[in-house]
């Protein structure tokens, strides 16, 4: 149990500085960008982004968590996991390719549809990391993840930027996704000493699904719950009023991964290992929400009070028409930081 304690906490140590690098060298991405680029370009990104959300949740499946909590984890539940999402990322990543233009004509967006092809391939590397990933939560390797996070978030902002300062448009903001995930992909096959085999069990690969099928439900409804906003806005107002939307949207995004999801990966692996000592698993459930609300009210309250300050100071004044939204969000922060675990 010591040593669990002691895992933890390093765990809690890594994973935190993985997020907050990871937060604070995108969110700084984020801000240049945001001087240099258009409301219009963000919007686009961000119909984009609902998109390929929906993809990925396909492809994931709850199947991380699974491999997670699974208490007997055998070679043949890895095999099978892998070998499912890469059949799924490559096969939505050619739908994509063939039905961008759908998406493109829902919206009443025709550049869409390009921008939507070329993120197409983020479906493809995020089936490569899934396993590769979920081992080293599971074994709680989160130095590993916290290097590569930072390797991969340093080097997809620059590419960023300086696209942007060459006038590149929604391309610089494409730019980033896509050489964020390639490097994140290069890197824990590098780091990792799994490696999947040629074969297949469907017994095994049973198992996973029994359990990740109710993570994926919750998913479902959690991006329902974080995307249909996006979508109604982009579907009724078009991507200008979608780009001041994304703003706010990003900031509580930060917000929420900085104080609440870098406390959440590493209770996860803590409560997988928890699940037969009931007493236990409670008082850690206790302390994880309150480790997530006491970092984080004191950020939303703040933010929430000087939203008109922070948008100047971060984004500029072009940006002021989205005060309302951004305060709203941050007020939502205080109530969901209760909730997420």
């Amino acid at each position: 149990m010591t040593d669990l304690k002691s895992k933890t906490i390093r765990g809690v140590a890594w994973s935190s500085i993985e997020t907050w690098s990871d937060q604070g060298i995108s969110l700084l991405v984020f801000i240049l960008l945001a001087r240099l680029l258009e409301p219009k370009d963000f919007g686009l990104m961000a119909l984009a982004s609902i998109y390929i959300a929906a993809m990925q949740m396909v492809i994931r499946q709850g199947l991380t968590e699974a491999i997670v909590q699974k208490e007997k984890l055998e070679a043949e539940h890895l095999d099978a996991v892998f070998w499912v999402n890469l059949l799924l990322g490559t096969a939505l990543g050619l739908f994509t390719l063939f039905c961008s233009r759908w998406v493109a004509a829902l919206f009443g967006s025709p550049e869409l549809s390009d921008v939507v092809q070329w993120l197409s391939a983020s479906l493809l590397f995020g089936s490569l990391s899934t396993v590769q990933s979920a081992v080293m939560q599971r074994e709680m390797r989160y130095r590993s993840l916290a290097l590569r996070t930072l390797a991969a978030s340093t080097t997809a902002g620059v590419v960023a930027i300086t696209l942007a300062l060459l006038h590149y448009g929604v391309w610089s903001l494409v730019a980033y996704q896509l050489v964020n995930a390639f490097i994140s992909v290069a890197i824990l096959w590098t780091a990792g000493h799994w490696r999947p085999r040629w074969r297949f069990s469907t017994a095994h690969c049973g198992e996973m699904f029994r359990f990740g099928v109710n993570i994926f439900a919750v998913n479902v409804v959690d991006v329902v719950n974080k995307r249909s906003d996006q979508f109604l806005i982009g579907l009724h107002l078009g991507p200008i009023a979608l780009g001041f939307f994304s703003i706010s949207s990003r900031f509580y995004q930060a917000l929420m991964t900085v104080f609440v999801s870098s406390i959440s990966r590493v209770a996860l692996s803590t409560f997988a290992r928890l699940q037969t000592e009931p007493a236990k698993f409670v008082s850690g459930f206790y302390r994880a929400i309150e480790a997530a609300t006491t970092l984080s009210f004191p950020a939303f309250l703040g933010a929430t009070i000087l939203c008109p300050e922070i948008i100047t100071l971060c984004f500029g004044a072009k940006w002021l028409d989205c005060v309302p939204v951004f305060r709203a969000m941050m007020c939502m922060g205080l109530l969901y930081s209760l909730t997420f675990f």
